[in-house]
């Protein structure tokens, strides 16, 4: 067995857990300051300067409501609402500029970058309901103020209104599904084991992290394959790469869709499990433990005869430090190993 390096700190798990969040939080803060900044630097123009004094009043009251959606975001954190809050004031602000300068094509150009923003930071599914919203609030906007809107009352006017409103829509929204699915990808590589597809060490480790913090019954087994080296010398490494493929088939079979199955490296694996006790882990444990003893792995035309052993270690009800539940599981399985090989160990 391959002696593992010490694990991650808890911390550190969690930064890069939650950095995804981190960055979106920084997004909408960005986004907020700049849409706060160009309102308040219209609404200051347009009431010192251009006597637009309905106009101005309006972007300051806009200004004001994203510096308001800016501090709640920072104090409390909801990236969601600031998300929405943030879609919302930038829709508000069109639709009311688009009503201020009656209809003016002026005006019907910063509807266009709606769909992109919404897109931006609600996602694909949350941007087409913002956008589906937008599109008939725009056209319920228009109707009601036909024909004295001169600018757009003609059906060629409102046909370029709403027909590059759509384009635009459509093409915000294909951008974000391709933009998503690149980014499920990546993240599938970056998350797997490539030669066995389940999660690799930084990941699981997070995972269990995580899961360590938690006030609910998890359980951590450690799997380490009995004398694996020999099986490398004796067949190679293309048999057993197989042999390692088969085995993480037989965890992911024994688990449940919520449980993680980890490689930490070399023939050790790991599983999460998911509200569950110390003696439904244990009992798991052993039946891992007893199917891959009592069923040998085919591995093209051979027949291979492989053991396991297993540490088992558990949270309860209440959080446990990270590094704490990692250790006890470690000990637990160097005693398994101790004692013979081909065994579970789940208590001291």
């Amino acid at each position: 067995m391959n002696k593992r390096p010490k694990p991650y700190g808890a911390s550190a798990s969690l930064v890069g857990l939650f950095r995804s969040d981190d960055e979106r939080a920084t997004l909408i803060s960005l986004f907020l300051f700049t849409a706060g900044l160009f309102s308040l630097g219209f609404g200051l123009g347009n009431l010192l300067y251009f006597d637009l004094y309905a106009l101005g009043t309006v972007n300051l009251a806009f200004f004001a409501a994203f510096a308001a959606t800016l501090l709640d975001l920072r104090l409390n954190g909801n990236i969601l609402r600031a998300a929405w809050l943030t879609v919302a004031g930038v829709g508000s602000l069109a639709l009311v500029f688009f009503a201020l300068v009656g209809g003016a094509h002026s005006g019907a150009v910063w509807l266009v970058w709606f769909p992109h923003i919404a897109m931006f930071l609600l996602g694909a599914r949350g941007g087409v309901l913002a956008f589906g919203i937008f599109y008939a609030l725009t056209v319920a906007l228009v109707l009601t103020h036909l024909p004295d809107w001169e600018a757009i009352a003609t059906t060629e006017a409102m046909s370029n209104i709403f027909g590059a409103l759509a384009a635009f829509g459509l093409i915000a929204y294909f951008q974000e599904r391709a933009k998503e699915r690149s980014h499920r990808k990546v993240t599938k590589l970056a998350n797997s084991d490539p030669l066995t597809g389940v999660a690799n060490r930084r990941s699981f480790v997070e995972a269990v992290a995580a899961a360590a913090e938690q006030a609910r019954p998890r359980a951590l087994l450690l799997v380490d394959l009995d004398h694996f080296k020999s099986v490398n010398d004796i067949y190679g490494h293309v048999v057993g790469d197989a042999a390692l493929r088969e085995v993480c088939r037989r965890l992911e079979a024994a688990v449940r869709t919520d449980d993680i199955v980890g490689r930490l490296g070399g023939e050790e694996f790991g599983v999460l499990l998911t509200d569950c006790n110390p003696s439904q882990a244990k009992e798991l444990a052993e039946r891992i433990r007893a199917e891959i003893a009592g069923s040998p792995l085919r591995v093209g035309n051979r027949t291979l005869e492989v053991s396991v052993s297993i540490g088992v270690a558990s949270t309860r009800m209440t959080p446990m430090d990270f590094e704490r539940l990692f250790t006890e599981a470690d000990r637990r399985l160097y005693a398994a190993k101790d004692a013979g090989r081909n065994r579970v160990v789940a208590e001291d």
